[in-house]
């Protein structure tokens, strides 16, 4: 019994020291509230660009201030935090290619997120 309530302490305060923040950061990146996985649509002026919920797949991505490696980091997220890709790039040099928009100005690998 003293070995449940321990580990379900540890897991509460895991929770709340490492989960929690992180849920409260990819809130400040995001706009919408869509589950992961689903598509909503953004209106800036005239365009309508869909926005769709990823999840991060590799242990740690760093957060960037442009679409590209030239530019500087500005964060980073780690696995299963899920973000808002408001945009994709393309660029044409570097180890990744396509880029993905998740803030005002904060962008992300694209190859490194999943649905």
């Amino acid at each position: 019994m003293k070995i449940l309530l321990v580990l379900a302490l540890g897991a509460g305060l895991y929770y709340a020291a490492y989960i929690l923040p992180s849920q409260m950061l990819s809130d400040t990146t995001s706009h919408t509230t869509a589950e992961p996985g689903h598509t909503t649509s953004h209106t800036t002026g005239n365009t309508t660009t869909p926005e769709v919920r990823y999840v991060v797949i590799v242990e740690v991505l760093e957060q960037r201030s442009g679409a590209g490696e030239q530019f500087q980091n500005v964060g980073y997220l780690q696995r299963g935090e899920s973000v808002t890709v408001y945009e994709l790039a393309e660029t044409e040099s570097g180890a990744c290619r396509k880029w993905a928009r998740i803030g005002a100005a904060v962008w992300v690998c694209a190859d490194m997120l999943g649905q």
